[in-house]
């Protein structure tokens, strides 16, 4: 017996991804939030971008990130 058939409902994605950020390497749900794990996350960022604003600067290797949705 395979999986019921399905249709995508959200899609997640870090403002700033690259191939080699390791986003979703770990997931937490917690009712209606969820956070999502960027192990490798280099940017310097220190605060909330949305959109193309995000910064492109990756001068703190491999610090990781975590980024919280809500639905």
């Amino acid at each position: 017996m395979g999986w019921p058939t399905s249709s995508q409902q959200a899609f997640i994605k870090a403002p700033n991804a690259e191939s080699s950020d390791g986003f979703g390497t770990s997931v937490s749900v917690s009712g209606d939030d969820f956070l999502v794990s960027a192990w490798r996350e280099s940017s310097n960022q220190t605060t909330i971008t949305n959109g193309t604003t995000a910064s492109a600067d990756n001068s703190a290797s491999n610090a990781g990130a975590a980024y919280i949705f809500t639905k």
